[in-house]
């Protein structure tokens, strides 16, 4: 039950994202919900109790953000990129000792995708404030057309 909750939840922010965020919040959230469809697909494809499949799907993920990190001034999206490559390292856990640190791993991606649910609703908040900014300053002491970005970008 409480895992539908947090998927549900998950669902609502990653489409408030898509509706509120500019290219590469929408991007980030499109390519985050199709891993959360295609992780139970790819659950079952594991070396004893190494879980290769999520953990190649969580590596492709990590490099997905952390290319869109580059590329956008989003700091939510700098700090995604840094907990699903934690995730990304958990999966290496099974390689160290597979007796112990199997359930080790999946409690600690459990934890981390946790703090990656509540970032999701901080990063709406910060995509709605950017964009509420940028509004507000435009035709104000800036100049027509100068918005908070293009400051930025001049300095």
């Amino acid at each position: 039950m409480v895992a539908i909750a947090v998927f549900a939840l998950n669902l609502l922010a990653l489409g408030l994202l898509v509706r509120h965020g500019e290219l590469p919040d929408r991007l980030v959230a499109i390519m985050v919900t199709a891993c959360m469809v295609v992780e139970p697909m790819v659950d079952h494809i594991t070396i004893g109790t190494w879980r290769v499949g999520v953990g190649a799907l969580n590596l492709f993920q990590f490099l997905v953000i952390w290319a869109m990190a580059e590329r956008a001034d989003r700091w939510w999206l700098v700090l995604l990129g840094s907990l699903q490559m934690l995730i990304v390292s958990t999966h290496l856990m099974p390689l160290i000792s597979p007796d112990y640190f199997t359930r080790t791993g999946v409690y600690l991606r459990q934890g981390l995708w946790g703090l990656i649910s509540i970032l999701l609703f901080v990063a709406v908040w910060e995509c709605r404030a950017a964009t509420r900014f940028e509004r507000e300053n435009d035709g104000q002491k800036n100049g027509p057309g100068r918005g908070a970005r293009d400051l930025a970008r001049a300095d």
